[in-house]
């Protein structure tokens, strides 16, 4: 065992984070470690690299008990830990990254930025990647800045790699590239815990995997002796019940046509439409144009050609505050910098988008505003400590509800979900699922873009494809696969699975 963590307890105001947590990690191991939402993942990590200290329990590491008092301790021991949220400094280079804070000097303090550079090369070239050095982080794409936070922890001579959802945010091809790596990594007997929420991932890349579930160990088993349905299981603490998922819908009148969209840099002549209480898939690989074409319906980017009707009436999206006055709101894919105010509360971040509906005279009707809060938190059945609570101290599933329920109190007749599932686990994904049916039930046409067809299959009504820019696809879920649609996104060819009476009057392609 080249680490192993001794009954973790960690408590915080009102919740128990972990409860005697023991988690053994073999060298040369990639170990998955999973849970739902607010299982205790991220504290038992914060406390393995010394963000937090336990209240109770050991860490021994390379046989010896330890005490880590802060990050930079456990980097010098040779753990390290790319977080989902990289760390990186967006204006500076990949090799100032990777050496911030110890560049190797010359005579006078002098740093060598010669030997900076080709340390960085070496690095890299180890690992696989061309990437130039001297660009920016905020140049690169989500694959690459990926890559040179693994590069930043391997100049660390790191044992111990931990890797938090490094998948999340990348495209099919940067996966790849990412899963040799760590192949390479093993081979060099490299120990990585690797945090996801993909059981794909787990049978694909682990040697064994740990389930957490509200801050207990619930087990570890070696991969191959586990099945898909089991992790499930344990992992919810229940068989995950399909019924949430089936069911049709009835079709109202039309809600949102869009005409002839079209953008200089991507998008080209994308019409559709969708109806009342229909919920639409948008399915694409990166790069698509499935996010372009959301901020175009908030009003986040201009409309260059075309044209968009809601509810019959001509609607011009100038910017977002003019979308929302029209009852359009957008959930973005990265909640915690564009759909959140993590350094407010709760309470505050619900209401953000609907503080004209709860003053009189200039004075904020508080005590109405609180109880609408508290009731929509109730209605999404979100965990949350306390409506003053910081928003950032809850987990990735109650956050994302907590920005639903910002359009809802706004009253959103239109709701554009980028990635609503990116980052949440399963029994998280079930409860996003349920209220996604429970408001296309109430009347709200819902657009969801996801990168993860399965969920595309499971909550929509009808699902159009996007590639480079152009709408190339409509299938109806029902009867597609994942197969037919993800070669549908990669080869561009024209499909159309719609119920036919619908398709006549709401055509996607």
């Amino acid at each position: 065992m080249v680490l192993h963590l001794k009954d973790i307890s960690k408590r915080f105001p009102g919740v128990q984070a972990l409860d005697k947590v023991t988690l053994s990690v073999e060298e040369g191991e990639v170990h998955c470690v999973l849970g739902q939402n607010g299982a205790g993942k991220s504290t038992l990590i914060k406390i393995l690299t010394g963000a937090h200290q336990a209240d109770e329990g050991e860490i021994l590491y390379k046989g010896h008990k330890v005490l880590i008092p802060n990050p930079h301790a456990a980097l010098e021991m040779g753990i390290s830990v790319i977080y989902q949220e990289l760390d990186l400094v967006p204006h500076l280079s990949a090799m100032e990254n990777i050496f911030l804070g110890r560049f190797p000097t010359r005579g006078g303090g002098i740093i060598n930025w010669g030997k900076v550079r080709n340390d960085t090369r070496d690095i890299l070239e180890k690992l696989g990647c061309t990437l130039n050095p001297n660009i920016p982080i905020n140049e690169l794409s989500p694959g690459e800045q990926q890559m040179v936070a693994i590069a930043k922890a391997v100049s660390y001579n790191a044992s111990v790699i931990v890797m938090d959802e490094p998948t999340s945010s990348l495209s099919e091809r940067e996966q790849q590239q990412l899963f040799k790596i760590i192949g390479d990594l093993k081979k060099h007997n490299t120990t990585i815990i690797y945090i996801t929420h993909k059981f794909e991932e787990v049978f694909l890349l682990g040697d064994r995997a740990t389930v957490l579930r509200d801050g207990r160990l619930i087990g570890t088993w070696k991969v191959k002796e586990i099945t898909q349905d089991f992790l499930v299981e344990q992992m919810i603490g229940h068989p995950v019940s399909r019924s949430a998922l089936s069911g049709n819908m009835s079709k109202q009148d039309e809600l949102l046509r869009v005409e002839g969209i079209s953008t200089s840099k991507l998008l080209k002549d994308i019409s559709f439409c969708i109806r009342r209480g229909e919920v639409v898939g948008l399915a694409g690989l990166v790069g698509s144009g499935r996010t372009e074409l959301l901020r175009i319906l908030f009003g986040a980017d201009p409309i260059e050609q075309g044209k968009i009707f809601l509810e019959g009436r001509p609607f011009v999206p100038q910017n977002p505050r003019v979308a929302k006055q029209y009852g359009v709101g957008l959930v973005p894919e990265d909640r915690k910098t564009q759909g959140l105010v993590l350094s407010l509360s709760v309470f505050e971040n619900m209401i953000l988008t609907s503080l004209h509906k709860f003053q009189r005279a200039g004075v904020m009707k508080r005590r109405e505003a609180l109880s609408v809060a508290s009731s929509q938190a109730q209605r999404l059945r979100g965990k949350i400590p306390s409506m003053f609570a910081e928003v950032s101290t809850l987990s990735g599933g109650n956050q994302q509800k907590i920005v639903l329920s910002k359009w809802l109190i706004s009253g959103t007749k239109l709701l554009l979900l980028d990635e609503p599932t990116r980052g949440i686990d399963v029994g998280a994904k079930e409860e996003i699922y349920q209220i996604i049916r429970e408001l296309s039930r109430e009347g709200i046409g819902i657009i969801m873009v996801s990168s993860e067809f399965p969920d595309l299959l499971a909550v929509c009504d009808r699902i159009l494809v996007m590639r480079s820019g152009r709408l190339v696809g409509e299938f109806d879920p029902k009867i597609a696969t994942k197969e037919e649609i993800m070669e549908c996104a990669i080869i561009g060819d024209i499909q159309f699975v719609p119920e036919p009476a619908f398709k006549s009057e709401c055509g996607g392609v």
